[in-house]
């Protein structure tokens, strides 16, 4: 169970923190809900409290599983990928993407990301591309943010671009090497 003041992540819209609990009255039968408040967003959401866990909320990732990330970047696509983004059109892509960034899941929020820095350097990318890139470039960026408790997200987007791209040139194990110390250190630097 989530308290009040703790940070967490609500799939698709990023990092929030729950400011205060609220009671509000749904067809006469009082409700509990936790107000969300983003920090890189001015939005405000109520969740219901006792259903928090079914809504996708999660704890923010650990140091962990942002250096995994990190190494999927680095992974080589397989061919079978690559002949699957030319096959599929951009609507059904579109539709997997959506589902996954609504699941929460870092990881797949990383895939992501990295297919769609794959295909802008091949082709320019379409407004939709680039929609779903910037959304998914934020989410991963706001959790590192929150992680190594840096206050502007553009130093880490820019360090996050930087990351991916040498990791699509296949300079990736060095930038393994050096987020390993980073995270250490609580900063990333390439």
């Amino acid at each position: 169970m989530f308290k009040i003041n703790e940070i967490m992540v609500y799939p698709g819209y990023g990092v929030a923190k729950i400011n205060r609990e609220v009671t509000k009255e749904v067809n006469g039968i009082k409700l509990k809900f936790y107000e969300l408040k983003f920090i890189n967003k001015d939005i405000t959401v109520l969740v219901p409290r006792d259903g928090i866990e079914n809504s996708g909320v999660r704890e923010v990732s650990k140091e962990e599983d942002i250096i995994e990330i990190f190494e999927l970047f680095c992974e080589t696509f397989k061919k079978e990928f690559i002949e699957e983004i030319n096959l599929i059109s951009w609507n059904r892509r579109s539709k997997e993407y959506q589902n996954k960034i609504r699941s929460g899941k870092i990881k797949d929020i990383a895939r992501i990301y990295k297919s769609l820095k794959y295909i802008e350097k091949k082709k320019i990318l379409s407004f939709g591309e680039k929609a779903i890139l910037a959304q998914v470039e934020s989410l991963i960026a706001e959790e590192i943010m929150v992680i190594l408790k840096e206050e502007e997200i553009e130093l880490i987007i820019k360090e996050l671009r930087k990351c991916c791209d040498m990791c699509l040139a296949g300079s990736g194990e060095k930038i393994i090497n050096f987020l390993k110390i980073d995270m250490k250190e609580k900063k990333i630097r390439v």
